[in-house]
C-alpha cells in the first residue's frame, strides 16, 4: 500500500502470456474511460512478439487500485547494449512505435489524482527497481507536476459527430482541397470506379505486405522498421479487427495503402504509402478521403490524425490534442554517468 493506493507489478512474462491475465487486460481495455488503442492487448502483444527477439526487455505492468477505481500501466525495463553504456530504460510498452501511452483507468469514479498515483508508483519502482532513466511520453491529460512537460508534437484529429455524410465534411473543407479532391477523383475514375479495398484475409495482407513495407521506405527512407513488426500487427489484429489495411483502387491498378486502427469509435491514420507512378493523382489524399467517407459511414465519432504537425494534417482536421510526458532521471552516480553519455551519443548522432 502507497498512500491510498495499492500498488502491484507484474513482472513475469509467464503471468502476463497467461489466458487470465490477458483476459483481464482484454476487459480493461473494453471498459477503459477514453481508452486509446495502442495499449489494446492486440498492439502490445504484436509489439512484444517483435521486439522481445530485438532487445532485453522485463515487463513492468503496473496496477493500482483504490476504492474510486484502477489504473493500468504496462511498462517494461529495457536493458540497453554497450553501445548506449548499459542504461536500463523504464518506457511504456510501444514506445517510440505507438503514439499514446495514457494509462487505462476505469471504475467507480473516472477522475484519477495523477501526480499522486504516478508519485506512488515511481516511490514503488525506486525502492524496488534498478534503473537509470524513466520516460512515459504521449500522455493525453495535461500534467504540470514535477517531471512533467508538454511535448513539442501535437496530436490533430477530427470530430465527426456533427457530419451526417462524407459530402457533409467535404463541405467544411477549404475550397481549394475540396476542389483538388474532385478533380483528382475524375482523373483517377479515367481508369475506372473509384473503391476502397479492404484486406480481410491475412494471407492476402501478407502477400501485399512487403511491397507496401517497400513504398513507404522510399517515401520516408529513415523511418526504423523492426523486422516482423508490420507483420505481427497483421497477424494480432487484422481478424479482431483492430487493424485495419486498405487500399485505392481504380478499376484493376492500385494505386495507395493505409495501414491503421480501429478502436471504440476512433479511426487511428497510422501508415499511408503510395505508388510512385501515381503521385502526380494525389492517390494519399483520395485515400486519405475514403478512409474519412468509411469511418463517418460506420459512426466512428473521431478521425485522429495522431502525433505530429505535417502541414496537411491542418487541412483535414478541425481540433488539436497537446501532448505530455514524465521523465525521471535516477540519481546514482553510475546512472547519471550512464545518462549523460547516451544524451551525448544522441546529441552528436
Amino acid at each position: 500500500m502507497s498512500g491510498d493506493w495499492k500498488i502491484k507489478f507484474v513482472t513475469d512474462w509467464g503471468a502476463i502470456y497467461s489466458p487470465e491475465f490477458q483476459g483481464k487486460w482484454l476487459t480493461w481495455s473494453e471498459n477503459a474511460v477514453d481508452g486509446h488503442v495502442f495499449f489494446h492487448p492486440v498492439l502490445c502483444m504484436a509489439w512484444l512478439e517483435t521486439y522481445r527477439p530485438l532487445r532485453k526487455l522485463d515487463p513492468l505492468f503496473c496496477i493500482a487500485e483504490n476504492e474510486t477505481g484502477t489504473l493500468f500501466l504496462p511498462l517494461v525495463i529495457w536493458h540497453r547494449n554497450w553501445k548506449n553504456a548499459f542504461q536500463k530504460l523504464i518506457v511504456p510498452v510501444g514506445y517510440s512505435d505507438f503514439d499514446y501511452h495514457e494509462p487505462y483507468r476505469f471504475g467507480a469514479n473516472d477522475k484519477f489524482e495523477w501526480e499522486s498515483v504516478l508519485s506512488c508508483i515511481l516511490k514503488r519502482i525506486s525502492e524496488t527497481f534498478s534503473f537509470d532513466f524513466l520516460e512515459i511520453n504521449g500522455i493525453l491529460t495535461e500534467m504540470t507536476g514535477d517531471g512533467w512537460s508538454k511535448e513539442e508534437q501535437v496530436a490533430p484529429f477530427c470530430d465527426l459527430t456533427s457530419f451526417r455524410s462524407i459530402e457533409q465534411y467535404l463541405q467544411s473543407l477549404r475550397a481549394s482541397l475540396r476542389g483538388d479532391i474532385r478533380r483528382q477523383m475524375r482523373r483517377i475514375e479515367e481508369a475506372g470506379p473509384i473503391r476502397l479495398f479492404e484486406y480481410r484475409n491475412i494471407s492476402d495482407a501478407l502477400c501485399v505486405l512487403p511491397h507496401f513495407l517497400e513504398l513507404h521506405r522510399k517515401r520516408w527512407p529513415r523511418a526504423y522498421k523492426a523486422p516482423g513488426f508490420h507483420e505481427n500487427l497483421l497477424k494480432y489484429g487484422l481478424e479482431t479487427g483492430i487493424v485495419h489495411f486498405s487500399a485505392l483502387k481504380a478499376g484493376d491498378e492500385l494505386l495507395s495503402y493505409e495501414l491503421g486502427f480501429k478502436f471504440s469509435g476512433v479511426y487511428y491514420y497510422y501508415m499511408p504509402a503510395i505508388e510512385p507512378r501515381f503521385e502526380n493523382l494525389s492517390p494519399g489524399k483520395i485515400h486519405l478521403y475514403k478512409l474519412v467517407e468509411y469511418a463517418i459511414n460506420n459512426s466512428f465519432r473521431i478521425f485522429d490524425h495522431l502525433r505530429g504537425e505535417e502541414n496537411y494534417k491542418a487541412s483535414w482536421t478541425n481540433q488539436v490534442k497537446s501532448l505530455y510526458k514524465f521523465i525521471f532521471k535516477a540519481d546514482r552516480a553510475v546512472s547519471k554517468c550512464r545518462n549523460k553519455l547516451v544524451s551525448l551519443k544522441t546529441a552528436f548522432s
